[in-house]
């Protein structure tokens, strides 16, 4: 089962106990939050999100739209990757800084695939992600526009293959690695 919740105001204290009561939580297998209250950073907002997401024991895929991201959990990255249970294996998530991706996709293992929606406007973001991505040489990434995809290679390989797309161009390159 799929959910799309979408907030105009503050998430009431209660919100996740009224949404239990229409629905069984953990039959939901993705979750998309989308925000658009630019003020929602008080402290139940936080909790209500993770009292969520610990209900919701069978989601595989979490996208997130939210402007309260950047008040409350993006100021410390770590403490927000800390709030994800390890049945995601999907994120989508808007980003305004290059170094919490980094921190997203180091500390969130259990991640099969990230897509960053990058809101900074900084214009060489894609060669930095992509430069950092083919160091690490994990991971298949494309890219569409705002958006970063990466699909993440947890099997250990001695030829990975990476793809990106920048405005609809696609360019494929092969990687060997000496075992």
């Amino acid at each position: 089962m799929n959910l799309k919740i979408r907030f105009d105001r503050t998430w009431s204290p209660d919100f996740v106990q009224r949404l239990s009561s229409l629905i069984d939580l953990s039959h939901l297998e993705k979750l998309m939050v989308i925000d658009e209250f630019p003020q929602d950073f008080y402290p139940n907002t936080t909790i209500s999100f993770v009292n969520l997401l610990e209900q919701s024991l069978n989601i595989h895929s979490l996208v997130i739209t939210a402007t309260w991201l950047d008040e409350t959990c993006t100021s410390n990255m770590e403490n927000f990757c800390s709030i994800f249970p390890h049945h995601i294996k999907h994120l989508e998530i808007d980003i305004d800084n290059i170094n919490d991706m980094k921190i997203i996709l180091d500390r969130l293992e259990h991640l099969s695939s990230v897509a960053f929606r990058y809101l900074n406007g900084e214009e060489d973001w894609q060669t930095h992600m992509t430069e950092w991505l083919s160091e690490k040489g994990d991971s298949t990434y494309c890219m569409e526009y705002d958006t970063l995809h990466i699909w993440l290679d947890k099997k250990e390989k001695s030829k990975r293959s990476r793809q990106m797309t920048i405005n609809s161009k696609r360019i494929k390159t092969d990687h060997y690695e000496n075992s």
